[in-house]
């Protein structure tokens, strides 16, 4: 691990970049399988953020010569793709970008019945109809989980439903660090008010989970299960449903379905945001 903190003469942090290095190459501090989107954390100002990556090719030049640096799930929006790219015409490293991945994002409107007339009318009654399904069942409830005491009973009962959706699920849950890791960062996530659990039961059944970041005026899926006996019903959708529809309340700007084009995602009238991997190459 080796975390680049750069600061100006006053000691004010103007950028930071949390790497991993190995032998051959240097890459985020991240993992594909659970970082939607990496990034370096930059000011706000355009000469500091030039000066960021100025410092940091030097750095690399300096200290990484003849490593592959590796940079993944970039969003497209990222001052990152434009600067590293034009900076490194001036550095013994060629870059290369490459689109890795889309995030279906939904723009939101200023109240819930116009986001409905934006759906188109196969979607519109698709979703009325998934909603009334739920809604004929006796008991059925939802409760959403915020505070960190509860967020950890919370995750929990996640893992133990997403699990359960396949031997690929399965597998997944079984790599070492991985269940801590989701437990840590639903306490520290929780502890700032950025994330929320939205749950679905049917008395004290649980049917479905949804994990959402919120920040800045935007919601993010995360991850979500459900209880494969209640497929029929659709328990996931009622949940991103519910969502939306308090994101719009709420007067947030977007929901971001984050990586994967699943097909369920369109159906809510969501455009795409790609993200790319960043490859910068030494010279021979």
């Amino acid at each position: 691990m080796e975390i680049l903190w750069f600061e100006d003469s006053n000691h004010r942090p103007y950028g930071i970049a949390p790497l991993m290095v190995d032998r051959d190459r240097v890459c985020f501090l991240a993992s594909k399988e659970v970082s939607d989107y990496c990034d370096f954390l930059l000011s706000p100002k355009k000469e500091e953020r030039e000066r960021f990556f100025e410092n940091l090719l030097h750095y690399f030049i300096q200290n990484h010569s003849g490593k592959k640096i590796e940079l993944l799930n970039i969003p497209q929006s990222s001052f990152t793709l434009s600067f590293l790219d034009s900076l490194s015409s001036r550095t013994p490293m060629s870059c290369s970008q490459r689109e890795s991945e889309v995030t279906p994002v939904l723009k939101l409107p200023s109240s819930y019945q116009e986001f409905l007339q934006n759906l188109d009318k196969k979607n519109r009654h698709e979703l009325r109809r998934k909603l009334r399904r739920i809604d004929s069942l006796p008991d059925a409830r939802t409760e959403t989980w915020r505070e960190p005491q509860k967020m950890a009973g919370m995750v929990s009962q996640f893992i133990q439903l997403h699990r359960e959706g396949s031997q690929e699920k399965e597998e997944f849950w079984k790599k070492k660090g991985m269940e801590d890791f989701f437990k840590d960062l639903c306490s520290r996530f929780s502890s700032r008010g950025w994330i929320e659990g939205e749950t679905l039961f049917k008395g004290k059944e649980l049917l479905s989970i949804l994990i959402t970041f919120s920040y800045s005026g935007r919601i993010y899926f995360y991850n979500g299960a459900f209880n494969r006996r209640y497929s029929r019903y659709s328990p996931g959708i009622y949940l991103f449903h519910r969502s939306i529809q308090k994101a719009i309340s709420e007067g947030r700007k977007e929901v971001n379905f984050l990586r994967g084009k699943e097909s369920y995602k369109y159906e809510f009238g969501s455009g795409e945001h790609r993200i790319f991997d960043l490859t910068l190459t030494p010279e021979k």
